[in-house]
């Protein structure tokens, strides 16, 4: 509720100013005190200052060069910046430029249900990833079925959860990448908890 009333009174005024909205989440990742701080910059891919029809080219260039500059700084302080164009980008070697001097990955998603998966990459080369998967069904006694599912490249962590909502229980073997059977790392008499460093993709 707070958050919506906070926007409600923010309106587009027709220009993109790349270098304030960079300026204002560097100040805001200034005040954190997380470790894993990352910048999202949703933009419609054209850098379009107030005034910048008036720019001369020269003014052009040293805007696209503070812009940039920011990005950099998003790179030294160790806060990836990760650019998201929701349009067809106008500038997308620019956007290229301002992920590589943060750190980041640039992504374009033209259509909402994008960003969903955007977001997990993000999350995912972040080392914050959080991925669910879901798998139900009825056995038979002695039936040992498998669970194959992709991971994305930049998974560093696989942690996998077996739950036993009812008795009896069924034995549960996961294997790693390399064929090698994984112990539990945790868990009690409703399930147990796996977990596979740099799994397969």
């Amino acid at each position: 509720a707070d958050i919506k009333t906070k926007l409600r009174p923010v309106t587009p005024d027709g220009n993109t100013n790349m270098r304030a909205g960079l300026e204002a989440a560097l100040a805001e990742l200034g005040k954190a005190s997380n470790p894993n701080r990352v910048g999202i910059f949703l933009t419609d891919g054209e850098l379009h200052p107030p005034d910048w029809e008036n720019f001369s080219a020269e003014e052009q260039e040293a805007e696209r060069t503070a812009v940039l500059a920011l990005a950099g700084s998003f790179g030294e302080s160790e806060w990836d910046l990760y650019p998201i164009s929701l349009a067809s980008a106008v500038e997308p070697e620019f956007l290229r430029k301002l992920a590589e001097g943060g750190g980041g990955l640039y992504r374009e998603a033209p259509q909402a249900a994008d960003l969903t998966l955007v977001f997990q990459e993000i999350f995912a080369a972040s080392k914050l990833d959080v991925f669910e998967v879901l798998f139900s069904d009825c056995l038979t006694p002695g039936e040992a079925p498998s669970l194959t599912f992709p991971l994305h490249q930049f998974v560093s962590t696989l942690s996998l959860f077996a739950t036993y909502p009812s008795d009896p229980r069924p034995a549960v073997t996961v294997a790693g990448p390399d064929g090698e059977l994984v112990a539990p790392t945790g868990g009690d008499a409703r399930y147990d908890a796996f977990r596979i460093e740099a799994p397969a993709s």
